[in-house]
């Protein structure tokens, strides 16, 4: 270990401190968390959970009879050893408050199962503390990790899909250790380009190391040097790389490999075997996949027909490349969203798409979240779309986009506090993203909790205020707290940027809530007589119809958008605009037709 030699777009600690000591012993892991059975400390994902006393009490002995009933009267004991008081409602208060930690539900735990009247039983999976694996059995003091974008000279785009695409590759082998916690790309990406100090970002994103590279191009050859910086400012493991242009696609797996040995971080055996059999791609069809990469995360809609031509373009190259069909599928049910086709025509091909990559690749996470989508949007079972999610989490702990995506289920379903336990550890892993965050003010306000949901996305406009779907959210709960006028305003301020059907249709009805019939009214023309390019969901239709009382008109807008696969018609069940239908039994078969119950 030395101090690093910094890269000349970062720097280095100035006052590197000593090593962190190797972790004490008697650690129990479960599902990315970490008790340590003698100093009573629980940490998730490489974060100290803030919580003391009783709760931590409670995990230690359920944790020392994992499956087993562990009654009330020994918690009791174990809690309050010298009294006799009668200390059920303090023992409730503790396992809320433990659960609230451990972001388990009681009506669904995933940890922490009640025997009603007799006590409670850890029912999930152990590692560690002879338990099976070690839950850390890489290097001590690093258990999380940011991968920042590689930087290159000049502005060649060529060379930056390609720098981006390694660093993509690098972050998702590194996160499926699950000893790692790995920050998203959304997050690290928000420093492309910009000069920080690694320490700074490190302690920042509240990781434990930050690795950092730069690539030179010269011809056909290629250059990288590279780096892993602890905190502290001490190198961790460096190296140079000198080869062919088209050997590039070996970085992602190489870099990776090494970190990973380096670091002894435990990798699942699929994982190892995946790192040392991909890298050997068709260069051409790999850099068609990586430009279509590049293109699909500006989520724009000109980009994302573009990235799926360049999918096709691999795929047409390399007919065996899962990782370019996941992908095509990915990009298809994003266009859903941008109200371009009918759903029910892109979200076709996505399925076809997102089958065969999970045909070609049982044990690819982007095949598996693809897969689940289309389950989620097209088919609308959510407990097919709920495995291929878990199974996306199981190959990757530390896939932050598909939490969200399962986090959608949750909501939609009626699961309001798994949602939110989905979310949290979404944005653990993706501190800085601002989709994570109108998430969880969009599922709030689909829980009707529209204070927390407010709070929420004025979280979000603090960090990027003009950000259309933080705003339309905050609308939406305005309106539902009887804030009409700031609702009005909310809507209005966004169509000003984006003309999206969606923004217009809860204008309308925001409009028609407050007695403004007229007004409302004059928006379905637009909506209705837009251009013949463009697609116009049912579904905002239905939302404006509602508003204005006119149910029938709501019904058959409704039917239309069922028969159009409306990737929008997941939200049925829960969203309070549609209150004035539930007792309507054609609108309770909808909802059944969906795959959704009403609460």
């Amino acid at each position: 270990m030395r101090q690093s030699n910094a890269d000349p777009d970062v720097t280095p600690s100035k006052e590197p401190r000593a090593p962190v000591p190797p972790q004490p012993p008697h650690r129990v892991g479960f599902d990315g968390f970490e008790f340590d059975l003698r100093s009573l400390e629980l940490v998730h994902q490489g974060r100290k959970v803030r919580i003391e006393g009783q709760p931590l009490l409670i995990l230690a002995q359920l944790l020392e009879a994992p499956g087993e009933l562990v009654s009330r009267p020994q918690l009791t004991r174990r809690l309050w050893p010298d009294s006799h008081v009668d200390f059920n409602h303090s023992l409730n208060a503790a396992v809320r408050r433990l659960r609230h930690a451990l972001r388990d539900a009681s009506r669904h735990p995933k940890f922490i199962e009640t025997l009603a009247r007799r006590g409670y039983r850890f029912i999930a999976p152990l590692k560690g503390a002879g338990h099976g694996e070690p839950t850390a059995s890489g290097s001590p003091s690093i258990r999380s990790l940011a991968v920042l974008p590689l930087t290159h000279a000049g502005a060649d785009p060529d060379t930056e899909y390609l720098c981006d695409g390694i660093t993509d590759g690098i972050i998702n082998n590194l996160a499926r250790s699950p000893s790692l916690r790995v920050i998203s790309r959304e997050t690290t990406f928000r420093y492309k380009g910009k000069r920080q100090d690694l320490v700074t970002i490190g302690r920042k994103l509240n990781v434990d190391a930050v690795l950092s590279g730069r690539v030179s191009l010269r011809g056909q050859r290629l250059s990288l040097s590279a780096e892993l910086v602890d905190v502290n400012g001490w190198q961790l493991w460096g190296d140079r790389y000198h080869l062919a242009t088209s050997d590039a696609q070996s970085l992602e797996t190489g870099i990776s490999r090494q970190i990973a040995e380096n670091l002894h971080l435990h990798l699942t055996r699929h994982a190892t075997a995946d790192l040392a059999t991909r890298g050997k791609r068709d260069f051409t069809a790999y850099r068609a996949y990586l430009k279509g990469l590049y293109l699909r995360h500006k989520i724009e809609e000109d980009s994302l027909k573009k990235s799926i031509d360049c999918f096709q373009q691999a795929i047409e190259r390399d007919p065996d490349y899962a990782l370019a069909r996941a992908s095509l599928a990915d990009a298809y049910c994003l266009l859903a969203f941008f109200d371009l086709l009918p759903p029910a025509q892109l979200l076709s091909r996505a399925e076809e798409a997102a089958a065969q990559a999970v045909a070609l690749d049982g044990r690819l996470p982007a095949a598996h979240a693809a897969l689940g989508s289309v389950q989620k949007l097209y088919h609308w079972d959510f407990a097919a779309a709920e495995r291929h999610y878990l199974k996306a989490l199981e190959l990757n702990p530390s896939f932050a986009e598909v939490r969200r995506m399962y986090a959608a289920v949750l909501s939609a379903t009626g699961r309001p506090s798994d949602a939110m336990r989905e979310i949290h550890q979404a944005q653990d892993l993706d501190p800085l993203s601002l989709i994570a965050g109108v998430d969880a003010a969009w599922h709030l306000y689909m829980a009707h909790e529209f204070g927390g949901a407010i709070e929420q996305a004025l979280r979000v406009l603090d960090i990027e205020p003009e950000f259309p779907a933080a705003r339309h959210t905050l609308g939406l709960a305005y309106q539902q707290s009887g804030r009409f006028n700031e609702a009005i305003s909310e809507f209005q301020r966004v169509l000003k940027t984006v003309q999206h059907a969606g923004v217009q249709a809860s204008l309308a009805h925001a409009l028609a809530q407050c007695g403004r019939k007229r007004e409302a009214a004059a928006i379905t023309g637009p909506l209705l007589g837009g251009p013949p390019t463009r697609y116009v969901p049912p579904y905002w239709l239905a939302i404006v119809h509602a508003g204005l009382g006119k149910h029938e008109d709501a019904i058959a807008a409704l039917n239309h958008s069922l028969a159009a696969r409306d990737v929008w018609l997941i939200w049925l069940a829960r969203d309070p605009r549609f209150g004035p239908l539930h007792r309507d039994p054609r609108f309770q078969q909808i909802v059944r037709s969906v795959g959704l119950t009403l609460s």
